[in-house]
């Protein structure tokens, strides 16, 4: 009897350790996403196609953004994404997407070279397991190594200034590569790492983000995951432990909402490591909100990099002779009682959007920054023009001429306004005059704000980065039908 209680024991045993094996392979290999999710062309990127190999004999494919400065900024994504983003959902099932170009292009737009690497088992990249950043660092290292053999600094010496910003375990990756690197006198090396995790808090917290197996199995869950990755994480994914050997700058941002890292535990990492460090909570935000970290915190990003690889304060990027206010549609209509206002009523009311756009306003004009009103007007005199004008506007009669749909918003025209005229679309530039009266005043940089966020802003926003223009979404100045559509134009401005 007891031998076969044993037997069974054993055979159970083996059984779900065969079982768990296999979730952690799987889990660990991600469902490839091929770049581009978004094309660098959208942002007026211009990316040459790469590849190098890693000492342990992985290819990497990966773009390099060529820039002004002689410092390189290597960014590496999180788990399962590759280098241009991700799109999915979370474990509630929520739609969710991470684009990086935006980010991306405020780096470049800073004069960094930049290099996008698909980290081994994602994207292009060859590989069929990832490492929880520790084979990642690998990939970093071989980015670096292969820029400072084929790349020059502008005089022709070598690149010897790099930033690295990761995100979760690409944040794992930079913090591991910057270890390894600390010790190179040759080198100028800062970090930037995003959603770091700690393996042993966050596997012993909930197994949910990684294999959904109970947490009563977690001891058959590390053993597995040894066996799979060659290395106990455990002991190698140990944040703490990684910065105390980091001598070069550091900057950790993390939500404070976050569901895998708690603030206290990015705290407690964040003590460990050595001066000069720096960390960012990002307050009320959570994961996902995070990986927008430096399009949405700009300013802190390049004051960082700047300080740290350039040794120059940050030069601002957007000032009044190259940046402008676009208000698009704030008419009546949409602001007042309208089957239209009914439409967008409770994110207009919820997020204070005209109160934000009066205040945003009178801020631009007393810093001598231009605002340009884009409003649309339907005129059923103009033939040609009017049967261009969006269906819905005409079937319903928004935006006619001589009425007071069509009017301004009171209080947000101002006469020294720049106002565009002859629109009939969607989009702000069709028909209109808009990009001869930007181009005209040396405009580069572009605010914008209206509605609706999703239709005339999109569209908008998309024409003007065709024609070289760099657009940032003011989003509490605008608004749509509801939350979702909202967020749709995420990925696209910053």
């Amino acid at each position: 009897m007891h031998k076969l209680i044993n037997l069974i024991m054993v055979s159970s045993t083996l059984f779900f350790g065969s079982c768990i094996s296999n979730k952690v392979t799987k889990s660990l290999a991600p469902n490839r996403q091929l770049p581009p999710t978004a094309l660098p062309a959208q942002f007026n990127l211009k990316t040459e196609d790469i590849s190098f190999q890693t000492r342990d004999s992985v290819l990497i494919k990966a773009w390099w953004i060529a820039g002004e400065n002689d410092a390189v900024i290597i960014i590496s994504h999180s788990f399962g994404a590759n280098r241009t983003g991700w799109v999915g959902t979370d474990k509630s099932g929520q739609e969710k997407t991470i684009n990086w170009l935006p980010s991306v292009k405020i780096l470049a737009d800073a004069g960094y070279n930049i290099l996008m690497l698909d980290h081994r088992a994602c994207g292009e990249s060859n590989g069929s397991i990832t490492g929880f950043g520790k084979t990642e660092a690998l990939d970093i290292e071989a980015a670096l190594l292969w820029t400072i053999a084929h790349k020059k600094k502008r005089s022709g010496g070598l690149i010897n200034t790099f930033g690295l910003i990761g995100f979760s375990s690409g944040a794992n990756a930079c913090l591991l590569a910057a270890e390894k690197f600390s010790s190179e006198k040759r080198l100028t090396i800062a970090t930037i790492a995003v959603n770091v995790y700690w393996y042993e808090k966050m596997i012993a917290k909930s197994t949910k983000y990684f294999t959904d197996v109970p947490l009563v199995l977690l001891p058959l869950i590390k053993k597995a995951t040894k066996k799979v990755v060659g290395f106990d994480p455990s002991v190698e994914i140990r944040p703490t432990k990684t910065v105390a050997s980091i001598t070069t700058p550091l900057l950790l941002v993390n939500a404070q909402h976050d569901e895998i890292a708690s603030v206290q535990d990015i705290r407690t990492i964040f003590n460990a490591a050595r001066q000069p460090k720096e960390i960012v909570i990002l307050e009320n935000e959570n994961r996902f909100d995070a990986y927008h970290f430096i399009e949405n915190h700009s300013s802190k990003t390049l004051e960082f990099l700047n300080k740290h690889l350039l040794n120059k304060p940050t030069k601002a990027l957007y000032t009044p002779e190259n940046t402008a206010f676009l208000y698009i549609e704030f008419q009546k209509t949409w602001t007042e009682r309208s089957i239209f206002h009914a439409l967008i009523k409770k994110e207009f009311e919820n997020r204070n959007v005209l109160e934000n756009a009066l205040r945003l306003a009178s801020f631009a004009r007393s810093n001598g920054y231009k605002i340009f009103q884009a409003p649309l007007i339907l005129d059923k005199t103009q033939k040609e023009t009017y049967k261009k004008t969006p269906f819905f506007a005409r079937l319903l009669n928004q935006f006619e001429v001589d009425t007071w749909k069509a009017e301004f918003t009171a209080g947000i025209v101002d006469n020294n306004d720049i106002i565009i005229e002859n629109r009939y679309s969607y989009d702000a530039c069709k028909g209109s005059n808009l990009i001869e009266k930007l181009t005209a005043n040396g405009i580069k940089n572009i605010m914008v704000c209206g509605f609706t966020t999703d239709h005339c802003i999109k569209e908008s926003i998309l024409s003007l980065q065709k024609q070289g223009f760099n657009c940032v979404l003011v989003s509490d100045c605008t608004a749509t039908m509801n939350r979702k559509k909202q967020t749709t134009i995420r990925g696209i401005a910053p």
